[in-house]
């Protein structure tokens, strides 16, 4: 009834709280096979669609229909091109709450801002990735021809909107004049463009 997938994720859940119980475990080949028929038994409707992407024209879409004389949607803008061009994760910029720590996430510091296109390109370094949780990676963000879906311009825009401080979290905004900017999390983000896309007849995206 289930993915090969899934029942390999809840075998390894199963293993990493015998590691931390220093209790032995008891994976052997046998075990290996029996996930293999698992994954080959699994019925077509164990696998999850692929989910649609996000395209350009969704892009534009969002910049042209976005208030950008709002602190709240200059910092959505900025999001969305980065994540978009910079070919991100979204977890990778905004928090899922605004508890959640800060060091994960990129700060000001740690972008260098180039926003005219006679720069090759602006930097961002992101301090934890899925594939370097710890070094982080840095990501080049090229001007685009497009001026409303241009990743450094929107960058730019947004820091001037928001007033942020080099120790400040990136995609902050200053929320009902607030003099703490506020963190834009995951599911504030995606309402929004959500709220904008459907207005369009584009399906939700998750």
């Amino acid at each position: 009834t289930r993915a090969g997938t899934t029942a390999r994720n809840n075998l390894a859940a199963i293993k990493a709280w015998h590691a931390y119980q220093n209790a032995e475990w008891h994976g052997s080949s046998r075990l290996r096979y029996v996930l293999s028929g698992v994954a080959n038994l699994a019925p077509p409707t164990a696998i999850r669609p692929k989910r649609s992407p996000v395209t350009k024209e969704m892009l534009d879409t969002l910049a042209s229909n976005l208030d950008l004389t709002s602190h709240f949607d200059s910092c959505v803008l900025a999001v969305a091109l980065t994540a978009f061009w910079g070919q991100c994760r979204l977890g990778e910029l905004l928090p899922y709450t605004t508890t959640a720590s800060i060091n994960k996430r990129p700060q000001l510091v740690h972008l260098q801002l180039r926003p005219t296109r006679s720069q090759a390109s602006s930097i961002l370094h992101l301090p934890s990735t899925k594939n370097a949780p710890i070094r982080g990676e840095d990501i080049a963000l090229i001007s685009q021809a497009s001026e409303f879906a241009d990743a450094p311009r929107a960058l730019l825009h947004h820091i001037k909107m928001n007033r942020l401080s080099q120790e400040d979290p990136l995609f902050a905004y200053r929320a009902h004049g607030r003099s703490i900017p506020r963190r834009l999390t995951t599911l504030a983000f995606l309402a929004r463009c959500n709220e904008i896309w459907s207005r369009a007849g584009i399906p939700r995206i998750t």
